[in-house]
């Protein structure tokens, strides 16, 4: 082992490049954050070979003097901090002094900053990690930077470097999320002389959601504001209808500054519980503002995670906020179809012969299927004798809507032959039209016509009554004539045993039978001829973690999902008018109701207008 010596100053700026700048939206990050703490209104970025060429920044911010931008360019040089304590309440971007000469270090350099008030400006270009040359030019007020030959003397660096449509991608998600971060500052990214980003200032957040995530996702966004002694939080999250597979969704801002938190992420997604798919993740924007004190800005090298002194109710905080926003809008997706182009019935492609399926889901059109199988009457025994009982036990299974004249309600009854009114005052107008393809229930619903997938919807009740359950009164349970034997993997074992009382909550009687083994003496009455083998073995395979519910945090909810997705109607069960009333009426009175708990949605809304353009009456 050689003697300990100083490094040379090229090589140690060239490592410290190597933390600062990884790739070409490192150098982005660096040149349009310093832009931003410059009092920029304007920020343009010029690309080429997506940064790898070149990386040009223009701003209009409030420039430098000729001294201060000869010192920008030395290391730990900076005007943002003057003193260790000065760290403790970091309020702007970069604070650092080592983005400008690590990034100088590493390629052809050259920066032009004229202040406002001045009437040349200063020049100061380095070549390689060679010394600066300083000198006068004439040039724009704020600043300019250009960065050429990205690594040209670390050729070793250059091999980790992506695709051009990679590194560009980078680049504008990047500015993408600066753009969200300050709506009131305008952005441009120009690549090889094609604009790829725009956002114009704006005061409202929501025109550059557009701008940034596309109008398609903008419009499915739902408002989220909490105010509480630590934090403000305000922003949008998606319906639980848009997702993405990763959580490349999450923009997540503290103090204006983009993060990433995997305890922010999680507080999201868990703020949705059952609401979405499992492996897919919504969309979040979050503005968090907090006393700077209490955040650590300065905890990795490009300033991209965060320190909360309280990261604990930062993180209930957020929970909260997401599932106040969810629980005070309606969920339920609308059907967009396509416009129909005409059809005539003298046309000889639709006279010769029907349109395929193809062409059918082209244009929205809904044509007669051909009779479909469906199981026999006793086939649907436990959910029948389930909803029956309930039926049973009201005075009127349909309420009406309101209480017109007698003459008026004798007058819908005929006009309404096969339809049903319900139910209550203060809940949904909701009115049953019938069953379709065995597996869908039709209804109108608050003017809406509705599409309501009967099995999500009774999965959906289910879980809500099985939740229930475990706050209060347990569910109604049946003794087994023949006890039933289960041999079950280790964990899944012990979780059921180590929930027996959740599971007697929920109608199970299940008791220790030696080694892996548990014995099951009842069931709910819920289930009615559907396997217990089965819906146990899920319900184990859950509480233990596992599976497609061992994703929830809740062991209740766990459970509680895992029997509903069992004992529920399935598809291509037909219904009677009363149980299709009564799961109607027992959907629109359970929370989050819009979907499942696997996250697929319960009801698909046709408005008005929607039916109305598709029969071209608009």
């Amino acid at each position: 082992m050689g003697r300990i010596a100083v490094l040379p100053e090229d090589v140690a700026n060239k490592i410290a490049a190597g933390e600062v700048v990884e790739r070409p939206a490192s150098v982005v990050k660096e040149l349009v954050e310093n832009s931003l703490d410059a009092g920029a209104t304007r920020v343009t970025v010029y690309l080429e070979d997506g940064g790898k060429s070149l990386i040009r920044v223009v701003d209009d911010g409030h420039g430098m003097p000729p001294d201060d931008a000869y010192l920008a360019v030395q290391p730990h040089a900076t005007s943002k901090i003057a003193s260790a304590a000065d760290l403790a309440a970091i309020e702007t971007l970069g604070f650092r002094g080592e983005a400008l000469p690590s990034i100088a270090s590493v390629s052809d350099f050259l920066m032009t900053t004229r202040p406002w008030d001045a009437d040349l400006g200063t020049a100061v270009s380095i070549e390689g990690g060679r010394p600066p040359r300083v000198y006068e030019v004439g040039c724009a007020p704020g600043t300019t930077i250009t960065v050429e030959r990205l690594f040209c003397n670390v050729p070793a660096r250059l091999k980790f470097m992506r695709t051009t449509a990679t590194e560009l991608a980078r680049i504008v998600d990047l500015v993408g999320r600066l753009a969200l971060a300050h709506p009131h500052i305008g952005f441009t990214v120009i690549h090889e002389g094609r604009e790829v980003l725009r956002s114009d200032p704006s005061d409202d957040l929501l025109p550059k959601l557009a701008d940034v995530l596309g109008r398609a996702v903008a419009d499915e966004m739902i408002p989220i504001e909490h105010h509480t002694p630590l934090l403000a939080i305000t922003g949008f999250v998606s319906r639980p209808t848009v997702t993405k597979a990763t959580r490349a969704g999450h923009y997540l801002f503290v103090n204006r500054r983009t993060i990433r938190s995997a305890a922010l992420s999680h507080a999201i997604e868990q703020g949705y519980g059952t609401l979405v798919p499992p492996q897919r993740h919504p969309v979040g924007v979050l503005m968090i503002a907090m006393d700077a004190r209490l955040v650590d800005p300065n905890v990795h090298p490009t300033k991209a995670e965060v320190r909360f002194a309280r990261e604990s109710e930062v993180f209930r905080t957020v929970l909260a906020s997401v599932m106040q926003a969810l629980v005070e809008h309606d969920l339920a997706p609308e059907a967009a179809p396509q416009v129909a182009p005409e059809l005539t019935l003298s046309s000889p492609a639709i006279a010769s012969r029907p349109p395929t399926p193809r062409q059918l889901t082209a244009t929205g059109l809904l044509l007669p299927s051909a009779p479909r199988a469906v199981p026999a009457p006793e086939e649907m025994g436990p959910f029948h004798e389930v909803l029956r009982q309930r039926i049973e036990a009201d005075d009127a299974p349909i309420p009406p809507e309101s209480t017109p004249a007698p003459s008026a309600r004798a007058d819908a009854s005929q006009s309404d032959a096969g339809t049903s009114t319900m139910p209550a005052p203060g809940a949904p107008r909701v009115r049953l039209v019938g069953q379709a393809l065995s597996s869908y229930v039709v209804a109108e619903i608050d003017g809406a016509l509705c599409i309501i997938d009967q099995h999500a919807a009774h999965e959906r009740v289910l879980f809500a009554q099985a939740l229930d359950a475990l706050m209060g009164r347990a569910l109604p349970s049946q003794g087994l004539l023949v006890p039933l034997t289960l041999h079950l993997p280790a964990p899944e074992a012990t979780a059921l045993r180590e929930h027996q009382a959740l599971l007697e909550q929920l109608g199970f009687r299940v008791e220790p039978f030696g080694g892996n083994s548990v014995v099951v003496r009842s069931v709910p009455a819920a289930l009615g001829r559907r396997s217990p083998h089965a819906v146990l073995t899920d319900m184990a395979e859950a509480l233990s973690g596992q599976g497609e519910f061992g994703r929830l945090p809740d062991p209740r909810e766990r459970a509680a999902a895992s029997m509903a997705c069992k004992a529920a109607v399935k598809a291509d069960d037909p219904l009677t008018p009363e149980e299709m009333a009564a799961l109607l009426r027992d959907l629109v009175a359970a929370p989050d109701h819009a979907t499942c708990p696997h996250g697929r949605p319960t009801i698909l809304r046709l408005p008005p207008e929607a039916l109305a353009r598709q029969f071209r009456r608009t």
